[in-house]
């Protein structure tokens, strides 16, 4: 979803704000995302807060969920859509927890280049690890994940050494709707 001029007039305030360089997306090549217009709600399956999805990214994912249930493996979404303000929230924690803001960008990308603004990305884990952690790598999860995700539509988008500077995060997986 391409972002609104709108939308990136307040990326852009958002960026000033955070002190996020004026080449941050040019210099990594990086696409901006539109917020999406239309979400569902999903519950959290780790805590008690809810989730919101674009319907259908929504419907593949519970329709993977189950596919993988049946194979006997347990998928568990804990983050869906944010919008450009939560983003910014999630970058400022981690400021004021002291670290550095080029380290931040490397796990979090900054407003408006965040796959989830479009509610078609989910964040996994499983029963026998951390969520958000390279231990989702060696679980069988991530295995099935990548023997039948794409048949839901569904990629890992930052892989090891990916060229947009992200850490590698294999819980990270986007619908191509």
């Amino acid at each position: 979803m391409q972002p609104s001029k709108r939308d990136l007039e307040l990326v852009h305030a958002i960026h000033d704000n955070l002190n996020i360089p004026a080449d941050y997306a040019s210099a990594r090549d990086l696409v901006a995302f539109g917020e999406a217009e239309t979400l569902v709600k999903l519950a959290n399956d780790i805590d008690e807060r809810s989730l919101y999805l674009d319907p259908v990214c929504r419907d593949a994912w519970q329709a993977m969920k189950d596919s993988a249930a049946a194979d006997g493996i347990s998928l568990k979404v804990y983050s869906g859509f944010r919008s450009y303000d939560y983003q910014k929230h999630l970058i400022l924690r981690r400021l004021n927890n002291g670290e550095e803001l080029s380290d931040v960008l490397q796990y979090l990308a900054a407003p408006g280049y965040s796959e989830h603004h479009t509610g078609l990305a989910i964040d996994l884990t499983t029963t026998d690890c951390r969520a958000g952690t390279e231990e989702f790598e060696n679980t069988d999860a991530f295995k099935w994940l990548g023997e039948n995700a794409e048949g839901f539509g569904f990629g890992m988008t930052y892989f090891r050494d990916n060229p947009w500077g992200f850490v590698y995060e294999p819980w990270h997986w986007s619908h191509t709707k």
